[in-house]
């Protein structure tokens, strides 16, 4: 086109589907493929009770108080913590605290892009049921009339969004140090042919809109479980699908429990992590406490040693701490005369004996002083007295 526009880049003539470059899971005949081969293995080359590749990431975030990052192969989901904060516009004052959980796809998390408008029916449903199955592992009566918000964001979607959702946001909390009794773990599940398939992928759980798979005999439906694992206790259980007995349930559950119990030590170590990476170095909290110690005054390091020896002092030492200060007291001449010894082979050397006798005569010879001058004070007063009287003379009666 010679007279088009040359700012644009040109395309080429003739164009392609992008489906046919999908491989077969995008083709029409999908659905009449079966899930498992005769070897028991599945499209991916996984078992029956094989999960995907998988990889946690906690406290990826530095603006959300709490974050995890959960990929299962292909299935991608982020999730970020607020709060505990003031519930906004709520009167009614409640001691339990409440969870607020909302889940958006991406536009471009399906091969089928997805309208950005938050809110839709499918997005809504799921934020509902991870939400009840968040709150018995949160111990929501720390922090009454107070909410904590979790936002997830699946970025891409390839089956078990919903149990990835689940493990991030539950990851995401432990990050955000709100307090819970357990951490919640979710596995998807597909049952089919008396099988069941953990960890199923978009090609598993949605096999066509015609229906199951032709050729299946018996129960076909989907189950996605939640589990605190250390206490061994169910907080959500959503299905769907067609059931044929109570013995069905109950294998494909129990299947799921053990699928979560195996994910726990990947959490464990996840949090570990986090944690390990937050911490400071080994020699930097003793090098900024030694720092501080040198930035004190030496009047205020012995003031403060002082009070740490006054407050660490045993009773008996502060005893003997008053009692030095104290001056010793001079002996008594009852306690000289007594202490004073008879024999003179037992008598001290010389300097003892000759000091305690000194000492009794100055007490003698300072009371003896002492009632003398009492005897000249009282003396010239009564002589002023008399001399007063006389002098006084008798006034004229007129």
């Amino acid at each position: 086109m010679p007279g088009g526009d040359t700012r644009r880049v040109r395309g080429p003539d003739e164009s392609q589907s992008p489906l046919l470059f999908c491989g077969a899971a995008a083709g029409p005949g999908r659905a009449d493929r079966p899930l498992l081969d005769a070897q028991g293995k599945r499209a991916d080359g996984r078992g029956a009770d094989e999960l995907r590749p998988l990889f946690y990431r906690a406290g990826l975030l530095n603006q959300a108080k709490g974050s995890a990052y959960v990929e299962m192969q292909g299935t991608k989901v982020m999730c970020a913590v607020y709060g505990p904060r003031e519930v906004p516009r709520r009167e009614d004052f409640s001691f339990n605290g409440r969870l607020v959980f909302d889940v958006h796809f991406a536009p471009f998390s399906r091969p089928k892009r997805l309208p950005p408008a938050h809110g839709a029916p499918e997005e809504r449903e799921l934020s509902s049921a991870i939400t009840k199955a968040l709150e018995p592992a949160v111990c929501l009566q720390h922090f009454p009339k107070a909410q904590v918000d979790v936002f997830a964001s699946v970025l891409q979607d390839d089956g078990s969004a919903a149990a990835a959702a689940i493990t991030a946001a539950s990851l995401a909390l432990a990050d955000a140090g709100v307090q819970m009794y357990d951490l919640v773990l979710g596995c998807g599940l597909r049952f089919s042919t008396g099988r069941c398939l953990l960890d199923p992928t978009a090609a598993e759980e949605f096999p066509g809109s015609s229906g199951p798979a032709a050729g299946v005999a018996g129960g076909e439906g989907a189950l996605t479980v939640a589990l605190l694992p250390s206490l061994g206790q169910l907080s959500a259980l959503m299905g769907s699908g067609e059931w044929c007995g109570v013995q069905e349930v109950r294998q494909a559950v129990q299947a799921a429990m053990a699928a979560c119990q195996r994910l726990y030590p990947a959490a464990q170590h996840c949090l570990a992590c986090a944690l390990r990476s937050r911490a400071p170095p080994p020699g930097q909290h003793e090098r900024a406490q030694s720092g501080a110690r040198r930035t004190k005054s030496q009047p205020e390091q012995q003031r403060h040693a002082a009070g740490n020896e006054d407050e660490e002092a045993p009773p008996s030492q502060e005893r003997e701490k008053r009692t030095e200060h104290r001056l010793p007291k001079a002996p008594r001449e009852d306690d000289v005369e007594e202490s004073a010894p008879t024999d003179p082979k037992e008598a001290p050397q010389g300097l003892n004996l000759a000091v305690s006798r000194l000492i009794v005569e100055c007490r003698k010879q300072s009371q003896s002083k002492g009632a003398s001058d009492t005897r000249q004070q009282i003396e010239p007063k009564e002589a002023q007295t008399g001399t007063r009287m006389q002098q006084q003379k008798p006034r004229k009666r007129r």
